[in-house]
């Protein structure tokens, strides 16, 4: 949306996120984007011999409908579209009814901050989001956690946290 708030909630609100979590983001889907048009940029080489020369996971954000959205960006207009969207509100116009924080949520709050406000530039805001879309996300990190052997969820923070939820955690 215009507003920097989704107009659908399996999206995304990028109103009031984090700058610089929202260049990684849209930075990893320029690379994704590039890597299917068949290009690779050269910053993408660099970050992929950096990965393998130090032998942890690089996990993009990949997202097919943003290709042709992101895949033109330079750096300045990635720096530029973050700017702004960090300035916007985050604040909803959907009435909301915040429920009692469940006991799980402190595994939240612990990065994601006591009011869904990260104080890290990289980890991201969730205050703001859609409950669809937090579900939607929680429900896939779960799925991954349970797929991937030990060595490797300690490298993916999310999939580890959510692969223990369950159906009525994540609601």
């Amino acid at each position: 949306g215009t507003d920097g708030i989704a107009p659908d909630d399996t999206m995304p609100n990028l109103a009031g996120q984090k700058a610089s979590y929202l260049i990684k983001q849209i930075t990893d889907m320029r690379s994704t984007a590039n890597k299917r048009a068949g290009l690779t940029l050269s910053q993408d080489i660099d970050k992929e011999i950096r990965s393998d020369r130090y032998k942890f996971t690089r996990v993009g954000r990949s997202n097919e409908i943003m290709d042709s959205v992101v895949i033109d960006l330079r750096d300045r207009d990635i720096a530029d579209l973050a700017a702004h969207y960090s300035r916007l509100s985050c604040a909803t116009t959907r009435a909301l009814t915040v429920p009692k924080s469940p006991t799980q949520a402190v595994r939240c709050k612990a990065c994601h901050g006591a009011n869904g406000v990260s104080r890290s530039s990289v980890i991201p805001n969730l205050a703001g989001q859609s409950e669809g879309y937090l579900m939607g996300r929680l429900q896939a990190y779960r799925e991954i956690g349970r797929e991937l052997s030990k060595k490797e969820r300690r490298r993916n923070i999310m999939a580890t946290q959510a692969r223990l939820l369950r159906d009525d955690d994540i609601t």
